[in-house]
C-alpha cells in the first residue's frame, strides 16, 4: 500500500470506487488500511446494508403485502388470484359470523 505522508489510497481508487466510499460513511482512517481491489466490495457491502435498514417496512391486514404476492404469483402464475379470492372468501364468512352473533344478541335480549 502506498503512503506519502497524508496521501491515502483514495487517489489510486477508480472514481465510481471513490464516489461508493464516499456515500457509504466509510471513515479516513479505515479506507488507509483497506486495499483498493477490497474496498469497492466493502463499499457496496455497506451501502447494500444500509439500504435494507431504511427499507423496512411494516405491514397488516388480511392480505399479505404486495411485493410479496407479487413473489407468490412469479412463483406461481395465479396465485395472486387465488389469495384474493381466500381474502374475499374470508371477508365474507366474518360478515356471515357477525350478523348472526347479532342476532343471536337480539334474540337473547327478548328472552
Amino acid at each position: 500500500m502506498k503512503r506519502v505522508g497524508d496521501e491515502t489510497e483514495r487517489e489510486e481508487r477508480p472514481p465510481e470506487t471513490a464516489r461508493l466510499l464516499d456515500s457509504s460513511g466509510i471513515s479516513e482512517e479505515l479506507l488507509r488500511n483497506i486495499p483498493p481491489e477490497k474496498s469497492e466490495d466493502l463499499a457496496r457491502a455497506i451501502i447494500a446494508f444500509q439500504l435494507e435498514i431504511r427499507q423496512v417496512e411494516r405491514y397488516s391486514g388480511i392480505l399479505p403485502h404486495p411485493s410479496i404476492v407479487e413473489r407468490y404469483e412469479a412463483a406461481l402464475p395465479g396465485s395472486a388470484d387465488r389469495i384474493l379470492t381466500l381474502a374475499e372468501e374470508l371477508q365474507a364468512a366474518d360478515i356471515l359470523q357477525e350478523q348472526q352473533n347479532a342476532k343471536q344478541a337480539t334474540a337473547s335480549t327478548w328472552l
